[in-house]
């Protein structure tokens, strides 16, 4: 399965056929949250991890499991 981060979290739904056509299978937004089974494929959410959030195990764990995000 081949993917794209869209820079800078910019695109449109004319990014998204071009990259369908050129068979990508997803596409990664910048926008917070969980892949669903609902979620578009070419809208795939993410769950940012920092340093600042994530230098421990249970401060990582907080981030994930409470979707502190």
């Amino acid at each position: 399965m081949t993917t794209f981060a869209y820079p800078n979290g910019n695109y449109d739904e004319n990014v998204q056929h071009v990259l369908q056509e050129c068979v990508f299978a997803g596409a990664v937004t910048t926008k917070k949250g969980f892949l669903g089974r609902d979620t578009p494929l070419m809208e795939i959410p993410r769950i940012g991890i920092h340093e600042d959030i994530s230098n421990t195990i249970p401060m990582f764990r907080a981030r994930i499991l409470l979707e502190k995000f």
